[in-house]
């Protein structure tokens, strides 16, 4: 028996996009802002860890001490350039097969929305839907 699609829910990095480079780039920017040194290398170091986490990691290579209130402010300013950044991505930007499954999931659910986290604007998902 073919039952209807009632929802679903995923992950929309990993799963539509990839926005690995962009965390790369944003955390690039504000490292050489720093004056940190920062590569690739190191921000293999940062996957699967939060953000604060991710930033402590940087700052082992800062040659400053920094504040917690200053943590803060980098880490905003950091997502502030990642969400600058994804909101660049395209259809075209998808991961291999993520149209294909969106264009089937479409026509078997009433309703198909795409969240993205709270950090990134809705307009971001309009583009992929």
């Amino acid at each position: 028996m073919n039952k209807p699609i009632l929802g679903v829910i995923f992950d929309l990095d990993g799963v539509i996009v990839s926005t690995d480079n962009c965390h790369y780039l944003a955390w690039k920017k504000m490292a050489d802002e720093e004056g940190i040194p920062f590569d690739r290398t190191i921000n293999e170091r940062l996957r699967g860890v939060s953000r604060m986490e991710s930033l402590s990691i940087i700052l082992e290579k800062a040659e400053k001490n920094y504040s917690d209130s200053e943590k803060e402010a980098i880490a905003t300013r950091k997502n502030g350039y990642y969400v600058e950044l994804i909101g660049s991505l395209t259809p075209n930007d998808m991961l291999p097969g993520a149209m294909d499954t969106l264009k089937m999931l479409k026509e078997k659910a009433s309703v198909l929305p795409l969240v993205p986290p709270a950090a990134i604007p809705p307009s971001f998902s309009s583009r992929f839907s």
